[in-house]
């Protein structure tokens, strides 16, 4: 099924090679769900996967593509699944302050 996707992927960006995948998975999927997963993607020809659980993946998907959402501190994610509920809360953090604020960190001496 990754090999099917990844072609669909390719096919979709002009024949460009597709070498890396985020792969959305369960809450609930267990250590040995994630190591098939990552072993699926190598026999597929992906050569970096990055799984994130399918809350996480949603919020991600919700800054990048609402306007209302992309200023948001606080982000309530739930999930329904066929057998489950599931509900992350992420917050936002201010980037830390830049500990050297010389632009130019080896200004030449002054005449």
């Amino acid at each position: 099924m990754l090999a099917q996707l990844k072609g669909n992927a390719e096919t979709a960006l002009g024949g460009r090679s597709v070498l890396s995948a985020v792969v959305g998975v369960p809450v609930n999927a267990t250590p040995g769900m994630r190591a098939a997963l990552t072993a699926a993607s190598t026999r597929a020809g992906l050569q970096k996967i990055e799984l994130l659980s399918e809350p996480v993946a949603a919020a991600i998907a919700a800054l990048r593509e609402l306007p209302e959402v992309a200023t948001a501190r606080t982000l309530g994610v739930y999930a329904l699944g066929g057998r489950s509920f599931s509900f992350s809360v992420l917050r936002r953090l201010e980037a830390a302050p830049n500990p050297n604020p010389n632009p130019n960190p080896n200004p030449s001496p002054s005449p």
